[in-house]
């Protein structure tokens, strides 16, 4: 039967691909989901194609879905392909200010990198802060610019934003930290067994040539009298004593030789 778990699933369709696939289909829920914004606002809303900052953002995400596909990510130093992210925070800085007029809920879609750092297992001190941060930017630059004046209420409104993508990153980083030490116990233990494994394998070739060498015939049965062990010697005679109407039988119902050469049943 075909194992179909969802964690087996996981690990046949991303983990044992290439690096360079992982992180394109890390990158392609946010393509996806940016390409569903664009559709939308096509439809509904078609001004907001002529919004400068929206389009850059577009060819940013774009760009790093290109970025995703041609990078060797495995030739560089490991975790670089995290700069991805960091370059998904900027463009959705600029899909959420040139689309806040036409299409709300827009700046969720920082929730993509903020998981991307979170669960990546890296410097995870360093993804909270910088997913805070960056959100906090992407909602404090478009006040900033504005023509509006800045007073400690207006920048107040919506640190509500960024502190949940704190607690959303701080929930990610705990989750995948306990997920990591459980695989690595996991591993651990694994490790110990497969090296119980080679000992016990070991051993048991080291008694079978021990008692291969003994000139005398060894056997050992269980309760219901089938063979567990047998030496070489053992083995011979056991092929002489062999009845001819049973293929596997019991040590009892082996032929004993008498001075006649008369085979009789050992029992």
């Amino acid at each position: 039967m075909t194992d179909k778990t969802p964690d087996t699933l996981l690990k046949r369709h991303f983990y044992t691909r290439s690096l360079r696939m992982r992180v394109l289909l890390t990158q392609v829920p946010l393509t996806l989901t940016v390409l569903l914004i664009v559709a939308l606002g096509a439809a509904y809303d078609p001004m907001i194609m002529a919004n400068l900052h929206f389009v850059i953002g577009l060819w940013m995400q774009a760009a790093a879905l290109v970025i995703c596909l041609v990078t060797p990510w495995d030739k560089p130093p490991r975790g670089t392909y995290l700069a991805i992210p960091y370059l998904d925070f900027i463009a959705v800085g600029f899909l959420r200010d040139g689309s806040a007029q036409h299409i709300s809920a827009v700046g969720l879609l920082v929730l993509f990198p903020v998981f991307w750092l979170s669960a990546s297992g890296f410097a995870r001190k360093t993804a909270i802060i910088a997913s805070t941060l960056a959100t906090l930017l992407i909602v404090w630059i478009p006040l900033l610019l504005s023509d509006a004046k800045v007073t400690p209420e207006l920048l107040a409104k919506p640190l509500v934003f960024p502190f949940m993508m704190m607690a959303f990153s701080i929930t990610v980083v705990i989750m995948t930290a306990s997920m990591d030490s459980q695989r690595l116990a996991i591993q651990s233990k694994d490790a110990e067994l497969r090296t119980a494994l080679k000992l016990s394998k070991q051993r048991e070739q080291l008694l079978a040539t021990v008692l291969d060498t003994v000139a005398v015939g060894i056997v050992v049965v269980d309760e219901h009298g089938n063979d567990q062990l047998m030496n070489a010697t053992q083995d011979i005679i056991r092929g002489q004593a062999l009845p001819a109407d049973n293929a596997d039988p019991q040590e009892s119902d082996l032929l004993l030789f008498g001075h006649g050469k008369v085979a009789a049943p050992s029992r």
